[in-house]
């Protein structure tokens, strides 16, 4: 059940994070912002998810685990991350790809914080 839960969640997330990266550029969001806006949301949904699981003893059940490794999993990916700073780099446009590799972990650091603090409460 675990392991549905999970592939389901990640699904949605990733169809999610596609959706949103397509709709924000198209608004004309540089896409570099787009990636970054949508990687410091869903750390702060995250967190709160994580906070407010955590704190009823809900870890490891089939709900926590599609919303937080499925869904925000596919939603906020590293992988993604790490291809678009290359892609950056390779454009020649080296100062977004040095901000792509400092600003989301900073301020996704700072979301969960504030994510776990508000899901505690």
């Amino acid at each position: 059940m675990n392991l549905v839960a999970v592939a389901l969640g990640g699904a949605l997330g990733a169809s999610a994070r596609y959706l949103a990266g397509r709709g924000l550029i198209a608004a004309g969001m540089e896409g570099f912002w787009a990636i970054a806006i949508i990687n410091v949301v869903g750390a702060g949904i995250l967190g709160y998810v994580t906070g407010a699981y955590v704190a009823e003893g809900f870890r490891n059940q089939p709900l926590f685990l599609f919303l937080t490794v499925g869904a925000l999993g596919g939603f906020t990916t590293f992988s993604t991350w790490t291809a678009d700073s290359v892609a950056l780099w390779d454009e020649g446009r080296s100062m977004l790809a040095a901000l792509n590799l400092v600003v989301p972990p900073i301020a996704g650091v700072g979301a969960v914080i504030a994510g776990l603090a508000i899901g505690r409460s």
